[in-house]
């Protein structure tokens, strides 16, 4: 992550009354997401929590919660428009993730490229811990081709994919003894995601589950 504004923040419903917990996660994950619908499992006593980190350019998000369905509709992407990309990796867990007539299933080893800038829906079982990586979209459109489908089940267990996980796992740990972080872990992943995904030229993938 570059140098400059850089901003360490964590939120949880465990500060919030329980009848209240599902409107503050809906208005908190909006606020460093994008406008999206959510779907809970449970209303009556929703557990959550996020661990943010942020700069001018990149954000990464350790989050998990009770099970929840996100979306995101047609009428928010032109409401709400939003280019960057997001990594989306669970270290633990599993997300299921549908865009554009293609599903991922994502456990443990696994990630995929996610655009906000189409629908989408995505499932979060209980268990699951997960980072989500935004990348601004000038350092990804050229290297992906857009034609290609982004909901591919990355690997992210070996090579390339490897040191993705490793980076971002790393930039979460040290975020509090290393509070301007340099920029060449950001712009590395970057580089690793063309890499790994579908268009890029010396990444594999897994087949889709």
């Amino acid at each position: 992550m570059p140098a400059g504004t850089y901003i360490v923040e964590s939120q949880t419903t465990r500060e919030v009354d329980p009848p209240e917990r599902i409107d503050f996660w809906s208005e908190h994950i909006g606020s460093v997401q994008s406008r999206m619908g959510y779907r809970y499992a449970r209303t009556d006593n929703f557990r959550g929590e996020t661990v943010r980190q942020c700069t001018d350019a990149y954000q990464l998000v350790k989050f998990r919660s009770d099970e929840i369905e996100y979306s995101r509709t047609p009428h928010q992407v032109r409401q709400d428009p939003d280019e960057d990309y997001r990594l989306l990796l669970p270290p633990t867990g599993e997300l299921v993730l549908r865009q554009d007539g293609r599903e991922a299933r994502l456990t443990p080893g696994q990630g995929t490229l996610l655009t906000f800038g189409e629908p989408f829906e995505c499932l979060q079982d209980a268990s699951t811990r997960a980072f989500i990586f935004t990348i601004p979209a000038r350092e990804l459109d050229g290297p992906l081709h857009r034609k290609s489908p982004l909901v591919t089940a990355l690997d992210l267990s070996t090579g390339l994919g490897r040191v993705v996980g490793s980076m971002l796992n790393d930039l979460h740990e040290e975020r509090r003894r290393s509070p301007i972080p340099s920029s060449t872990p950001s712009r590395t992943g970057s580089s690793s995601c063309c890499a790994c995904s579908p268009s890029g030229t010396t990444g594999r993938t897994r087949p889709v589950i």
